[in-house]
C-alpha cells in the first residue's frame, strides 16, 4: 500500500491562557522598584607640583600687619563656591564675576602657552648637550575636592606653571638663559596666576535675583553699592559659562557642597572680598629662589 504525505489539519487560534494580554506585557516590561540602583559617582584629582614657586599659589599667604593678603588656589576655590550659589539663584552679578573668572584664567593660559613655546628651541639648541627640566626629588601631591570646575581649571593653571617653572629655572642653572632673564619671565607668568586667583576676590552673596535688580529693590541697591552697576546684557539674559552652567532651583542638584577651606585658616571669604574689579597682585614671593634651582 502506498503512503500518502501527511497533510496537518488547520488547528483553531489558541486562546490559552498562557498568551499575555497586553495589560499583562506592559505590567511585566515596567521597571523593578526593587532592582539595584548605581550609587553617586566617586572620583578623586590630584595636583602634583614640583616647585615651591608653585606651592605657594595654592597656599596663598594671610593677611598681617605689613604684608597683604595673597589669595591661594583652595581660597579661590571657596569664592568661586560662593559665585556659584549666586548663580543658581539667578544673580546676575555672580554671571558678572564668572565673566571676570573665565576671562583671568584664559589671558593666564594664553601668557603660559607664549612663555612655554619660547622655551622649546632653547632647550634645543644645543645636541650635544641635552638638557631636560628638572624635577623634584619629592613633589608635593595636593587632593583637590573641588565642587565647580572653575577651580579645577584655576589649578590646571598652577600646574601649567609648575611645568614652566621647572624649565626656566632648568636652563638657568645650565646657563642656556640668564638668571635675570629667566627671573623676570616667572615673575611675569606667575602674575597672570595670580591675577586669575584674585579675580573672584569683590562678589558678595546678597541674595537677590535678577527680578530684583530690575525691580531697583533695597538689596539691588545695596548690592550696586558693593560691587557698581551690573551690566545691562547681564540683566537681559544670563551669561552662559563655557564649561557649564549650574542647575537653576528646582533642578536636580549635585551632592552637598564641599566645606573645605584655607589650611593658613587666617581669612573668611569677607575678609579677603575687596572692590569691584581685580586688585593689584602683589609682587612678594613670586622671584625665583637661587636655593631651589637645580
Amino acid at each position: 500500500m502506498d503512503s500518502q504525505p501527511f497533510i496537518p489539519s488547520k488547528m483553531p487560534p489558541s486562546t490559552s491562557s498562557n498568551t499575555p494580554s497586553p495589560e499583562s506585557h506592559s505590567a511585566e516590561s515596567a521597571p523593578d522598584p526593587a532592582a539595584p540602583v548605581p550609587g553617586k559617582l566617586l572620583g578623586t584629582a590630584t595636583l602634583t607640583l614640583q616647585t615651591q614657586q608653585a606651592a605657594r599659589l595654592v597656599r596663598g599667604r594671610a593677611k598681617t600687619s605689613d604684608k597683604p593678603a595673597i589669595i591661594g588656589l583652595l581660597s579661590f576655590a571657596a569664592m568661586c563656591r560662593t559665585i556659584w550659589h549666586g548663580v543658581r539663584a539667578d544673580d546676575p552679578y555672580a554671571d558678572w564675576w564668572r565673566l571676570k573668572v573665565d576671562g583671568a584664567i584664559r589671558e593666564a593660559r594664553a601668557v603660559l602657552d607664549r612663555e612655554r613655546r619660547s622655551l622649546d628651541p632653547l632647550f634645543a639648541r644645543d645636541g650635544a648637550v641635552a638638557v631636560q627640566p628638572a624635577r623634584s626629588e619629592k613633589p608635593v601631591r595636593i587632593a583637590l575636592n573641588f565642587t565647580n570646575p572653575d577651580a579645577f581649571r584655576a589649578a590646571q593653571v598652577i600646574g601649567h606653571f609648575d611645568g614652566l617653572a621647572c624649565g626656566l629655572l632648568s636652563l638657568a642653572h645650565a646657563g642656556t638663559l640668564g638668571r635675570d632673564e629667566a627671573r623676570h619671565r616667572l615673575e611675569r607668568s606667575g602674575r597672570a596666576v595670580r591675577r586669575v586667583l584674585q579675580s573672584a576676590v569683590g562678589y558678595r552673596y546678597l541674595g537677590l535675583d535678577r527680578s530684583a535688580v530690575r525691580q531697583g529693590t533695597a538689596l539691588a541697591v545695596q548690592a550696586r553699592e558693593v560691587m557698581g552697576d551690573c551690566p545691562q546684557s547681564l540683566l537681559d539674559k544670563a551669561y552662559r559659562h563655557p564649561v557649564h552652567r549650574p542647575p537653576q532651583p528646582g533642578a536636580a542638584t549635585a551632592g552637598t557642597e564641599s566645606n573645605s577651606v584655607d589650611p593658613d585658616g587666617a581669612q573668611s571669604i569677607d575678609e579677603l572680598a575687596g572692590p569691584v574689579g581685580i586688585p593689584r597682585v602683589p609682587d612678594a614671593d613670586s622671584h625665583c629662589e637661587d636655593d631651589h634651582e637645580p
